[in-house]
């Protein structure tokens, strides 16, 4: 979460207190340390980096909540927004579903259409009761997978104690977001625990810088461990 994408918070909001619209819930925002650049764009150093903030976000009661669906022509702007982000969820999960259902070698040449999409998880009760590891999450962006690859690459050859080589490979497979290795439990596994393995390396401040990207990939890992492959008569 670069500090640039922080929207610019009052030095006073960490110490509101709530109310009845609403609960204040504590959030933690991390800032990655700045790259230092040369003219032609390459990157020269480390510069500074922004302490991690806990501030208090003001996030609607129940009450308000229900305050706005009772009456939908008064608020029909938060019930828009209401109803937009739960859209949004729902998209999240739909096109999870969609990712999954394409990276099986079965459906290489399938065409996607509503029958690829299970609904029964698409009802909101049970999105809610799915671990957040199976709610579809956004992608980092590419820098900030880099960065962390980067990161993975300079120290697990000693934590794991594998030859760089061996390290370029877990790399290839991190980028293809374990396309290739989604049958193969060991091997997820394995991943895994690198991951717990790095997590203890580094140290809290560059966990905190590639948080974002830990939590993608470690969710990937935990959703693909719980696939089970299914015998179909297409397999046979």
């Amino acid at each position: 979460m670069s500090e640039e994408n922080q929207a610019p918070v009052a030095e006073t909001a960490a110490t509101s207190t709530g109310n009845a619209l609403v609960n204040l819930v504590k959030s933690v925002f991390h800032f990655k340390t700045e790259k230092l650049r040369d003219e032609k764009g390459a990157v020269i150093g480390a510069g500074k980096k922004h302490p991690s903030v806990d501030i208090d976000l003001p996030v609607p009661s129940i009450p308000r909540l229900q305050e706005f669906l009772n009456d939908p022509v008064k608020y029909a702007k938060e019930v828009e927004l209401v109803l937009s982000t739960i859209t949004d969820q729902v998209y999240r999960v739909a096109r999870g579903q969609i990712n999954d259902f394409r990276e099986k070698p079965e459906n290489k040449d399938a065409v996607v259409t509503a029958a690829s999409l299970d609904y029964d998880k698409l009802d909101w009760t049970a999105i809610s009761n799915m671990p957040k590891a199976e709610r579809a999450s956004s992608v980092p962006s590419d820098e900030d997978i880099a960065t962390f690859l980067e990161s993975y690459l300079a120290v697990m050859p000693a934590a794991l104690n594998k030859p760089k080589p061996n390290i370029e490979n877990h790399i290839l497979c991190f980028q293809s977001g374990f396309k290739k290795q989604r049958s193969q439990k060991d091997v997820l596994e394995m991943f895994s625990n690198a991951l717990q393995v790095y997590v203890t390396t580094v140290g809290a401040e560059t966990v905190e810088e590639n948080q974002e990207v830990l939590e993608y990939f470690i969710n990937r890992l935990t959703k693909l461990l719980k696939t089970e492959e299914k015998l179909t008569l297409d397999n046979l």
